[in-house]
């Protein structure tokens, strides 16, 4: 039987709206609502350049208070032409010593192209050794796949591509590493709109 977990993200995505400032008292109060309600993964934010996020994860790692819920570090893929050793977000996502961390990655070609400026090939490798790396350092990788919902063939065939990725390396570890999370950034998405984007 398919088993589903559900992963809170009001720490990280529900702090990004316009007025809202959550301190760290108040990220403390949310994290332990989320873990009496039974919610077993909560996104504690982003630990990369984000002092107060590496203050909440510094002070849950010296002293846990979750009874149940793993928090969960919030980052990218290493940079254009960077090894994930050599990342600085990666080893902060590391540093929190969590066992679960949630990774975001492109997954439009537009996105790619003309955002990060880089190769759709350079893009799912940053993807696949970022994943690798982190699962190899014996951690839980959740690829948050950003911008999953451009509709054109050529998007289409890049998204197989990289979930096809993501699919060699949960069957070269024999175990399961990668949680594959659709992310649509638009708003006002129709589930037949969603079905057909999942189920190409």
């Amino acid at each position: 039987m398919q088993r589903i977990e559900l992963l809170d993200t009001t720490l990280r995505d529900g702090a990004q709206g316009e007025g809202v400032e959550h301190s760290l008292s108040d990220k403390r109060k949310i994290a332990l609502a989320l873990d009496r309600l039974g919610i077993p993964l909560i996104e504690g934010g982003n630990p990369t350049g984000n002092p107060k996020d590496q203050t909440f994860f510094e002070e849950a790692r010296k002293a846990p208070f979750l009874t149940q819920a793993v928090l969960v570090p919030f980052g990218s893929t290493c940079h254009a032409g960077a090894a994930p050793e050599e990342d600085a977000g990666l080893a902060a996502l590391l540093g929190t010593e969590q066992p679960v961390v949630s990774l975001f990655g492109k997954a439009d070609i537009r996105q790619v192209t003309e955002v990060l400026r880089v190769t759709p090939q350079e893009n799912l490798r940053m993807i696949r050794e970022s994943v690798a790396y982190l699962a190899g350092q014996g951690r839980r990788v959740l690829f948050d796949a950003e911008h999953f919902t451009a509709k054109t063939d050529i998007a289409v065939h890049f998204r197989k591509g990289i979930m096809n990725r993501f699919d060699q390396l949960v069957i070269n570890s024999c175990r399961n590493i990668v949680l594959r999370q659709m992310c649509f950034h638009g708003g006002g998405i129709m589930s037949g709109f969603c079905i057909e984007q999942f189920f190409f």
